[in-house]
């Protein structure tokens, strides 16, 4: 009425931003049991971040592991987690895992823009079909999927045939021997 009738301020509702969903899933199988420490105390350290984290780790089952994470202590952490995980350091059935975390956690810990990490060597003692399903189903929910493998440097993965599986489905693969090159990823995406 101020101006007549006439338009001449506009208001602009600004775009809301998404916000970035971290998936951080683990072997804690025998096979990984050098390098699964560390990957632990890397999944603790990044569930205090600002980020959307939901942590799991597995071996023949999964386990949702964010909860055990808010302790202030990482080794108060690590000592519940090896009390409540009976299959720490046993076989790995990395299909079954993925697939249960698709059945059942998904759609509460990924959103559009999620980065999904699975962290593993590919030792996959299951279904590879299974693991391919799972793989398919990982990667269209997933805006990257990132496989952390130590033998990614040095070595080819893909003689292991649980890597050869999940190439297909993987946007990167880096390796884990040390924080620094995890670190200049996840520079990228903070």
């Amino acid at each position: 009425m101020q101006q007549a009738g006439e338009i001449n301020q506009f208001a602009f509702r600004k775009q809301k931003q998404s916000k970035t969903h971290v998936v951080l899933l683990c072997d804690i199988s025998k096979s990984m049991e050098l390098y699964s420490k560390f990957l632990i105390q890397m999944m603790y350290a990044f569930q205090n971040s600002n980020l959307s984290i939901h942590c799991f780790v597995f071996s023949t089952f999964l386990y949702p592991v964010s909860k055990q994470f808010k302790m202030n202590n990482i080794q108060h952490a690590l000592k519940s987690l090896s009390a409540d995980i009976k299959e720490w350091s046993g076989g790995t059935r990395i299909g079954e895992s993925l697939k249960q975390f698709m059945d059942t956690h998904a759609r509460k810990a990924m959103g559009k823009n999620t980065f999904t990490f699975v962290a593993s060597d590919g030792w996959d003692a299951g279904d590879i079909s299974l693991l391919e399903t799972a793989m398919a189903k990982l990667k269209k929910n997933s805006k990257q999927l990132i496989w952390i493998n130590q033998l990614a440097q040095g070595t080819d993965p893909t003689q292991v045939l649980g890597m050869k599986t999940a190439m297909q489905y993987i946007d990167q693969l880096i390796p884990a021997l040390d924080t620094a090159s995890l670190k200049r990823y996840l520079k990228k995406i903070a």
